[in-house]
């Protein structure tokens, strides 16, 4: 709402001033402000502080009464595929690999393409926005558009386009140039940071892994991947490579400050330690990780380690009858 009466013209003038509610200011204090108050201007916060301080202080055309909420600094949903909210209610009580192989990958063969990527990026970049995400680390299909969508509404991102390599054909120096040229295109936007995103050890071999991580460090890029998620990619990476997923990726140089590792679940100690020792980063995703039942990440002892913990939500497109009733859960496919 408007100033009513203009007043206060000795005031220092911002754009909006968010005036009453709960504040969560996450400073080294960890204060919380019973009822405070923000004055904004441009997209920088000017001052943050008890509500009749901040409103003494500084004048706006907009005021936002936030009287009753609860404001706190923007969500960052850490693992999202957000095109995938297309397949919402696609198919349940699946393990995760009978999930894709019968549903999401004959599914995305049929209907994924610039143009529905670009719709289905605009929904749930909305929806993830009226849910209180201001930023989002996606991996998909054509993330030029997810870029495109995500620049258009201010949205903040890392984002990756996904790289698999289940064939013997498949062509690496193509996807090499094709990632090198998207990190390029969006490399320098305020709020876009461009990544490489080889999918899972079950869907990229070992050359791959090696060729996009060697690109990455060229590049000065992370690596965003999905890694010992469930316990039939466990077993079929250590029958592969002789090795479980997480140490597989160490033996090829991946375990790294670059990497960003989404799931995690079967882990062990050891692993655990490695992780944090790399600075890597661990994204967890509690609903996917539940939906699909592949076990709890030991998410305290990644904790107690010193692991880099962030948070995904990503199984959006199974929860369209949790969210109509009002649960703001982001998306994703794993």
């Amino acid at each position: 709402m408007s100033d009513p009466d203009n007043s206060g013209f000795d005031r220092v003038a911002a754009d909006i001033l968010v005036l009453g509610g709960i504040v969560v200011t996450l400073d080294e204090r960890r204060s919380i402000l019973s009822d405070g108050a923000l004055a904004l201007r441009g997209d920088s916060i000017l001052a943050l502080g008890p509500r009749e301080q901040i409103a003494e202080a500084y004048r706006a055309a907009s005021i936002v009464d936030a009287t009753g909420c609860l404001v706190i600094p923007g969500l960052i949903d850490g693992h999202t595929h957000i095109p995938m909210t297309l397949f919402r209610g696609l198919a349940d009580d699946l393990t995760l690999h009978a999930w894709l192989d019968q549903y999401v990958w004959p599914a995305e063969h049929r209907f994924i393409n610039p143009e529905t990527v670009r719709w289905a990026s605009r929904l749930e970049v909305a929806e993830l926005l009226r849910s209180g995400v201001t930023t989002l680390c996606d991996m998909y299909f054509y993330e030029d558009e997810v870029a495109a969508v995500v620049d258009e509404l201010g949205m903040r991102g890392v984002l990756a386009n996904a790289h698999f390599d289940v064939t013997a054909g498949t062509d690496t120096d193509g996807a090499l140039g094709q990632a090198e040229q998207f990190v390029a295109r969006w490399r320098g936007h305020p709020r876009i940071v461009p990544a490489l995103g080889p999918h899972a050890p079950y869907s990229v071999g070992p050359e791959l892994y090696r060729a996009l991580h060697a690109l990455a460090e060229r590049l000065d890029v992370l690596v965003v991947t999905h890694l010992a998620e469930t316990q039939g990619e466990d077993r079929d990476i250590r029958r592969r490579y002789g090795r479980s997923p997480i140490r597989h990726l160490a033996n090829l140089g991946l375990v790294d400050s670059r990497l960003v590792a989404a799931h995690c679940v079967w882990i062990d100690g050891e692993e655990i330690d490695l992780l944090a020792a790399a600075r890597a980063g661990v994204v967890h995703n509690p609903r996917s990780n539940l939906k699909l039942a592949s076990d709890v990440a030991p998410i305290p002892d990644m904790l107690r380690a010193g692991v880099l913990v962030g948070l995904g939500t990503w199984r959006r497109e199974q929860q369209r009858s949790q969210s109509t009733r009002g649960n703001s859960d982001g998306g994703a496919h794993s």
